[in-house]
């Protein structure tokens, strides 16, 4: 999806509020109980400030509107998340998952005023998920509503993010699972993710 221009007046405005309400959000826990890899899969979603991530379960669509959710489960683009980002104190939510290129190579996602992060979640296997994603920032390009849905295997793991190349003006959510091999830790493409449409 192409980078598209935004207000960067509206942005700015956008940005204080957010950072106004997001005080009191400063303590985050690192850990979460380690799922039942029998009846679910685990999945790493990364966010950052500029970044909006937020996920469905058992649904091949997601909602979207100007006064909510529509009941995804929110990892990167509320008021704490946003703020916290932005002074390089947003922290990792873990349950146990091996880390892959991408964790080890955190720092390389941040961008100034922008500290990337990750949160790891137990979702139902054998259930359609979609991730739904978009993009803004102060220098005036956005990427609305890039949704990704598939059906995640027992026991699977997998990552999901937003990748952007200001070079080429693009943006893509790119949904690879995490397989080890022997001691390494690979990200393979996963073939079952398709792009889901918003729900009628």
């Amino acid at each position: 999806m192409t980078l598209l221009p935004i207000s960067a007046a509206a942005l700015a405005a956008s940005l204080c509020a957010t950072g106004l309400l997001a005080l009191s959000a400063m303590a985050r826990a690192d850990t979460a109980p380690v799922p039942d890899a029998a009846a679910s899969a685990r999945i790493r979603l990364f966010g950052q400030n500029g970044i909006s991530v937020k996920f469905y379960r058992n649904s091949a669509c997601y909602k979207s509107g100007l006064f909510g959710s529509g009941g995804a489960e929110v990892v990167s683009g509320g008021a704490g998340d946003a703020f916290l980002s932005l002074l390089g104190a947003s922290s990792n939510t873990r349950i146990g998952m091996p880390d892959s290129p991408a964790t080890r190579n955190l720092s390389a996602r941040s961008g100034m005023l922008s500290k990337a992060y990750f949160k790891e979640y137990s979702v139902a296997a054998g259930e359609p998920l979609t991730v739904l994603t978009s993009f803004r920032d102060v220098s005036g390009y956005y990427c609305k509503n890039i949704a990704r849905s598939f059906v995640p295997e027992a026991g699977a793991d997998y990552e999901a993010s937003m990748d952007l190349s200001f070079a080429h003006g693009t943006c893509e959510l790119s949904v690879r699972r995490i397989q080890t091999e022997g001691e390494q830790v690979v990200l393979l493409p996963l073939d079952n993710a398709v792009s889901a449409d918003e729900c009628r």
